[in-house]
Formats: C-alpha cells, structure tokens, sequence
C-alpha cells in the first residue's frame, strides 16, 4: 500500500517535470521534501508509540506500573513525548538526507514547528489506540500501510496539475491528513490550498478527541491496557 501511495507521488512529479519549466519543478522537488518529512515523522510516531503499547500489552510488563501510581493522562503524556521524540528524530534525519538532494528551507517557522508537532502527537496517539488493539506484530504493517497510504496520497494531490487536482479535491480535503500536509507544505515552501488556520483548528480537534480516547484506554492503578 505505501509502495501504491508513493508510486503515485513520483507520477505526479514526472508529469510536473514533463510540463512545467526548470523553476516550478524546483519548486515541486521542495514540495516532495517536505511530503516525505513529514511521512518519516508520522511513521516514526506512529511506530514507537504502537510498538511499546502492543508489546506491553502482550507480554503484561504494564502491571509493574501500578506501584508508581501514575494517573491516565501522565501515563499517555510518557508514551506520546517519546513518540513525539522519535517523530521529530526521524524529521531531523530526513532533512538532512534531503538536504543533500534539493534545497530544503523553512518559510513560515512558526506553521513549521506548529505542524511538525502537531502530526508527531496525532500520530503517537493513534499509535496508543492501534497497539492496544493489536496482538500480532504483523498488524504493524497493516496499520503502517494505511497510514502511508493515508499521508502519501493527499501529498500527490497537492503536486498534480490545477485539472487533475480538482477532480481530488472533494477526497482530499475529507482527509483530515491533507491539512497537516498542506499545513507543513505550508511552513516548508509557502504556499497552501487551504487556510492554515483551519488546520490547526482540525489538528487541536482531532488531537483532543484522540488524547481522550487513550486515557480511557489505559487504566490507572490496574497497570494495564483497558480491552
């Protein structure tokens, strides 16, 4: 699925190089940059969150918690800062690998850090919620295809000519996704299809739907995932 996702990003962008001048591919190639960052933050997020709350659950190291005696919105704000951790980790090393490749500079800073945040704890959330569900290390890369599927596709459209992209621009903009890409692209390159203000509304929204959920999920003083 996400080789799917980013086969369709490179079509995009070889249609672009087949249309545009010199310069506006350029700018696609900055675009892609960004896309793909934000991709490795998300995937590392998601990852390390899902990992140590699937294992936990499964090899029951969660009861030695009770003894700590930590309450439900502590216990998630420890998984969801080393999530955050990860994602911002990865970021950093995408940047730098695509630093050698096409110029990668930050525009608007402040949408940058906002966005790079936001998808790191939205994604280290769903992290939470995906690994107290999952019993079998294969569902990692299920739940890891949807995700790049998730994120890639909104990316691709973003990078398609004014044409084709309108034909998208219904699904994309139902994917709650295509405003942390278009948001990031944002503070990346500086320019958007959607107010970036909207968001970050959709990210405070979902971010406060999500951070409940999980304290739900996992149980104070029982030292394990609620089923």
């Amino acid at each position: 699925m996400k080789a799917l996702a980013l086969l369709t990003v490179l079509a995009s962008v070889t249609q672009l190089a087949e249309q545009s001048p010199a310069a506006d591919v350029e700018r696609q190639s900055q675009a892609v940059a960004s896309g793909l960052i934000l991709l490795a933050m998300a995937q590392a997020s998601f990852r390390g969150t899902f990992t140590a709350i699937s294992a936990a659950s499964r090899c029951g190291t969660l009861t030695t918690l009770p003894s700590i005696r930590t309450s439900q919105p502590e216990r998630v704000a420890a998984f969801v800062l080393d999530g955050i951790g990860r994602g911002l980790v990865a970021g950093m090393a995408a940047t730098l690998v695509l630093g050698f490749v096409t110029p990668v500079g930050v525009i608007q800073p402040t949408y940058f850090a906002l966005y790079a945040f936001a998808t790191c704890l939205t994604l280290a959330l769903l992290g939470i919620l995906c690994g107290s569900r999952a019993w079998v290390g294969t569902q990692l890369t299920t739940y890891g295809g949807f995700l790049g599927v998730s994120l890639a596709l909104p990316l691709a459209v973003l990078l398609r000519p004014a044409d084709v992209q309108a034909a998208w621009s219904i699904a994309a903009h139902a994917n709650p996704f295509f405003y942390y890409v278009d948001g990031f692209h944002y503070g990346m390159v500086g320019r958007a299809q959607a107010s970036p203000m909207i968001g970050v509304m959709i990210a405070c929204g979902l971010n406060s739907v999500l951070a409940v959920l999980c304290c739900r999920i996992v149980r104070p003083g029982r030292g394990r995932v609620s089923r």
